[in-house]
């Protein structure tokens, strides 16, 4: 509180600061654990806190700190609307902006700046380039579930120094359960907000919807069902559920906001989708359970003993992911249809390249990460087979001309995107054309990967997109996506929408240049180009 006088700290909108109506901030603020996880709703000021954490750590110390955001937009927008202003309206703070010893000028862009002679780097998740030049002394993950997974890690290993503070503070609205800010929630102290109800003197945390009246549209008691005050919910304290945990975590939702009304929180429960709500407005995760892959779709889609032995199996087919260790699907197709027999995760190489030269089978798909050489190497010794290397990565849109597989039958490569091919493996399964033997090896492993595999919809470069989280161990899951494709590269009629290259049998080959065909295609294209693909019709010509 000192610090905050002598800088004359003001907010971003430059008004003094308060912390009567933000007093659940203040515990965080002042709390000096080297690990503390928020899981939070929207707009109530975690983050100008942390800022403020930040800021006095720069000012005490010679540091560097380190402060993550999903995308470079979100990096601007955040620098721009918060941190600058913040600065600037703070005239202790102005005052401690420091000049570059060399060229004498101020070190204050929007990505770097220098406090006293702290440094204060703002960086999005997506570039692992930019997590690999800076040693940190803390680091701040604002919207986790929201950022990068692989280049968040990287970034907390930039805490590994002997001298580092080594100091995280992770932040964010929760998505789904056991994913991301959830997760992490889980395994702290989890700190929640009680109050005391004035009229039974019954401690309580406050919750949706046991904590509302809708008749009266007021707070109220949990247990006397009296009506709860503004100051009743500026009177709490922070109490764990589980004391003594290295972690500590803070769960924030708008209830505790004495500034926010009842009434408003039941109008965005009847006009908001109940995932936006529970996340953004209660700060709790939320999944839609028939979204989720269960036991109900696993058991419907089992082969009986007696269907198997009249499976007509013309092609064996492989699956694999590759990491640490090496998960495998195997199966038969036939032109309509795939039943998958075993799942089976081999430790090391030797022995999975033995079970290979056993099978003996048609067609392999294997992810070609994260060892591409080793992959390589075994695709040319198995050079006898159809054996494809998979390309998984997230397209912003699968482009419809050419779909969400691109099968490169020269190079044997294979471009998936993740979310549509997954989209198509889950369809498969429920609509029967992929099929699970009763009896398979594997089975009870496979269905858990399945489920860990979420859908969630998640704002991405300005649009609303459909994104697969991981919530937990997820190897068969791409194992079975990595057979299925390679039962469609065998049998085509199998296969959703794709695009084939270098296959002279395909009927997905681009026609010759010159003729009819490709004339006639070629002008309906540029055609559709000049005069746009919104309500525009082009009338083939008649056949030559």
């Amino acid at each position: 509180m000192e610090w905050i006088k002598d800088c004359e700290i003001r907010t971003n909108k430059n008004a003094p600061l308060e912390f009567r109506d933000h007093g659940f901030l203040w515990d965080y603020l002042i709390d000096p654990a080297q690990r503390i996880v928020i899981r939070k709703c929207t707009q109530v000021g975690v983050s100008f806190t942390t800022l403020l954490k930040v800021l006095y750590h720069g000012c005490q110390k010679n540091i560097s700190i380190i402060y993550t955001l999903p995308t470079a937009t979100d990096v601007k927008d955040f620098v721009l609307s918060k941190v600058d202003p913040l600065i600037a309206m703070s005239s202790g703070l102005r005052d401690k902006v420091s000049k570059d010893p060399f060229s004498r000028r101020q070190v204050f862009s929007s990505v770097l700046k220098r406090i006293d002679n702290s440094h204060y780097f703002f960086r999005g998740s997506w570039s692992q380039t930019r997590a690999q030049t800076i040693d940190a002394d803390i680091l701040v993950v604002d919207e986790l579930d929201f950022q990068k997974p692989d280049v968040r890690k990287m970034y907390e290993e930039r805490l590994e120094g002997a001298k580092s503070l080594d100091i995280i503070y992770w932040i964010g609205t929760p998505t789904l359960p056991n994913y991301g800010i959830s997760n992490l929630w889980d395994e702290s102290d989890q700190r929640e907000w009680h109050i005391e109800c004035p009229a039974c003197k019954e401690r309580q945390t406050l919750q949706w919807p046991v904590n509302v009246s809708f008749q009266k549209k007021t707070f109220v008691c949990r247990h006397c069902r009296k009506d709860l005050s503004d100051d009743d919910r500026r009177k709490g304290l922070w109490i764990p559920r589980n004391p003594g945990r290295e972690i500590h975590g803070y769960s924030f939702n708008r209830l505790m906001a004495p500034w926010i009304k009842a009434e408003k929180l039941i109008k965005a429960f009847h006009s908001e989708k109940p995932k936006h709500f529970y996340n953004f407005s209660l700060g709790i995760p939320y999944l839609e359970k028939t979204m989720q892959f269960n036991l109900a779709d696993f058991k419907a889609a089992l082969m009986s003993q007696t269907d198997f032995q009249n499976y007509k199996r013309s092609k064996v087919c492989l699956g694999i992911d590759q990491g640490n260790n090496f998960h495998m699907i195997i199966g038969f197709a036939n032109p309509e249809q795939s039943v998958v027999t075993k799942a089976i995760m081999f430790h090391n190489a030797r022995d999975f390249e033995k079970a290979i030269g056993i099978l003996k089978p048609d067609a392999i798909c294997m992810d070609m990460f994260p060892d591409q050489h080793f992959a390589a190497k075994l695709q040319e010794k198995f050079k006898d087979i159809r054996f494809y290397l998979i390309n998984q990565r997230s397209w912003n849109i699968a482009r419809k001309s050419k779909g969400f597989k691109e099968i490169d039958n020269k190079t044997k490569i294979i471009n998936l995107e993740r979310t549509e091919s997954l989209d198509s493996m889950y369809d498969r399964i429920r609509n029967g054309s992929v099929k699970f033997y009763e009896l398979m090896t594997g089975g009870d492993q496979l269905l858990t990967h399945l489920k860990n595999l979420v859908p969630d919809f998640q704002d991405r470069f300005g649009r609303k997109q459909k994104v697969y989280q991981t919530i937990s161990m997820d190897d068969f899951a791409h194992a079975l996506n990595y057979f299925v494709t390679a039962s469609e590269v065998i049998f085509p009629k199998q296969m959703a929408p794709i695009s084939i290259v270098g296959s002279p049998t395909s009927s997905a080959v681009r026609p010759s240049v010159g003729s009819p065909d490709w004339i006639r295609a070629d002008y309906e294209k540029n055609l559709r180009k000049i005069l746009g693909s919104k309500d525009t019709i082009v009338i083939p010509p008649k056949p030559y």
